[in-house]
């Protein structure tokens, strides 16, 4: 009887063998079963769930998902994965192995109600959740909760299902994890659309349909394999794998969430710096629209605690009302100049500029609609002066003595630009003249008349040379400076006939064109008249010569 029991005993472990064998060949050689779409597999899960099946393309590495076990940290174990870290030069990869939890089981840096958790690390949470703009950012994603997002392993630490450590502490997406928690909470039904795609995706991540099903809040994590430097990790995994712009094309993207006449109604006093304007309540309109614009991720960066705009909002928001006045290459080199230099001088002027950007954006929206000839825009002369002037100040040069020994070099500037130069350099450390000047120029292309119409009358169309001409010799005056020509805007040696070189000192006006300009400046006509003189002054001219 001994002997019999033996035998069977062998025969029974021998069986034992050979299914051990034929699981094993199986885990190693996925079944394929090549249905219309070339791609269906089937996905066997735990319990007694074995007729689970999805028909989906299959990843290179995939393989038949094992039976998924029940982890020590609770939840259910799947497959594992790999993932980059943010730098996307760098081949340093993490290992993961996928797990199926419940929400509640997750270790978060706050609670519910953002107050913070006692039980989560604070080394490894840099972001502060109690903020007004967090919460909105927070809600904003359960409101708007994308399954796609979160269950997507896009390869990366950053995106993708959250990444925990084997005590369940979420280390990456504690906001997705936060938001999820929200959504399942105020907006069950987006928690339902996530739970309904989980089901669908369970196979691909080594789980079964039914397993998700028994959850009563299912939610889909990667535990973080081997040993790191979790505080290192979870700084890393916080930082994105998008490149960072430089401040003109961050201040280019926000300039295009700005309705084209924002900056014209911006209300700026006198003494007020574009900083003080913008945070009157006269302007509130302006912070409302931008903020209002920004996605709600952005959103926590540019708000403070009340959910206002904190000062890195501040300096997008005045960079990019910038990069809406002044375009292209001109804009973009002021922007540079501004964000580089230090020199007291030089942000002098970058305050003037910034003050006259309502008159500005008036002027220069008009050029751009046509309705000012394009030949008034002086962005362009404005932004080669100011990057020299900066230049100069960063080499501990003058400009009188750049402009002497500019002659035995290449010519950089044009003549009407040197006068630019020279005479931004002469008013320089006065900034009252410096926001009279850029506001003038824009008052005086603002009321000049509509392009064409001027040549309806017989007139001479009045050039960009000679509108700043008339402002510098106006300023000239006051200072007790002598008057100075017409600066041509061409080239050095190709200068029209009739006009002096920049800044050249005129013991009496040049003939009658001079005389004109004063009478264009002056003062004492109110600006929007000033395209109805300029046109009689022209036909006084023309009749005189005649």
């Amino acid at each position: 009887m001994i002997e019999m029991v033996s035998v069977k005993s062998l025969l029974n472990l021998s069986e034992a063998f050979k299914g051990l064998k034929a699981a094993w060949e199986e885990s190693e050689h996925p079944r394929v079963d090549s249905g219309p779409g070339g791609g269906q597999f089937t996905a066997s899960g735990g319990g007694t769930d074995t007729g689970s099946t999805m028909t989906e393309e299959r990843p290179q590495t995939s393989v038949m998902p094992k039976q998924a076990i029940e982890s020590q940290g609770g939840g259910l174990t799947g497959e594992e994965s790999e993932a980059f870290g943010p730098d996307p030069s760098s081949d340093k990869t993490y290992h993961f192995r996928y797990k199926l939890m419940d929400l509640d089981d997750l270790v978060t840096s706050h609670n519910p109600d953002l107050t913070l958790n006692p039980r989560y690390p604070k080394e490894l949470q840099p972001r502060i959740r109690d903020r007004a703009a967090s919460r909105a950012q927070i809600e904003g994603m359960a409101q708007h909760l994308n399954p796609r997002v979160l269950l997507h392993d896009s390869g990366f630490i950053d995106t993708g299902p959250m990444i925990i450590g084997p005590d369940n502490v979420v280390e990456s997406g504690n906001g997705r994890t936060l938001a999820l928690r929200f959504a399942a909470r105020e907006q069950p039904e987006n928690y339902a659309r996530y739970k309904k795609m989980l089901q669908v995706l369970a196979g691909k991540y080594g789980f079964s349909e039914s397993q998700v099903e028994g959850m009563k809040q299912p939610v889909l994590v990667r535990e973080r394999l081997g040993d790191t430097d979790r505080a290192k990790f979870a700084r890393e995994a916080n930082t994105g794998t998008v490149m960072g712009m430089s401040p003109y094309e961050q201040a280019l993207q926000d300039s295009k969430r700005l309705s084209p006449d924002i900056v014209s109604q911006i209300k700026i006093g006198e003494d007020q710096s574009i900083d003080q304007a913008l945070r009157a309540g006269a302007n509130d309109f302006v912070i409302q629209h931008f903020v209002s614009e920004v996605s709600p991720n952005e959103r926590a960066t540019i708000a403070d605690d009340k959910g206002k705009i904190n000062s890195q909002g501040l300096q997008r928001l005045r960079l990019a009302l910038f990069a809406k006045t002044y375009t292209g290459e001109s804009g973009q080199k002021l922007t540079r100049v501004f964000g580089e230099s230090a020199d007291p001088y030089v942000k002098l002027i970058e305050t003037a500029m910034f003050t006259s950007l309502p008159d500005m954006a008036k002027a220069e929206g008009l050029i751009a609609s046509g309705e000012r000839p394009k030949e008034l825009n002086v962005a362009p002369d404005l932004a080669e002066a100011v990057d020299t002037y900066a230049s100069l100040k960063a080499q501990g040069l003058s400009v009188a003595d750049y402009l002497k020994q500019s002659q035995m070099f290449e010519e950089r500037l044009s003549p009407f630009q040197k006068q630019l130069l020279k005479h931004i350099d002469d008013i320089g450390h006065r900034s009252k003249q410096l926001r009279g000047f850029f506001r003038d120029i824009a008052d005086d292309i603002i009321a000049m008349p509509a392009a064409g119409q001027g040549q309806l009358f017989g007139a001479k169309p009045i050039t960009k040379e000679e509108v700043v001409n008339g402002i510098i010799n106006r300023e000239r005056k006051e200072l007790g400076k002598r008057k100075v020509g017409v600066a041509s805007s061409v080239p050095s040696g190709q200068e029209l006939a009739g006009t002096n070189p920049a800044g050249t000192p005129s013991p009496e006006p040049v003939g009658a064109q001079v005389e004109s300009n004063e009478s264009k400046a002056t003062t004492i006509i109110p600006r929007r008249l000033k395209g109805l003189s300029m046109a009689i002054e022209g036909l006084k001219h023309n009749s005189e010569v005649s």
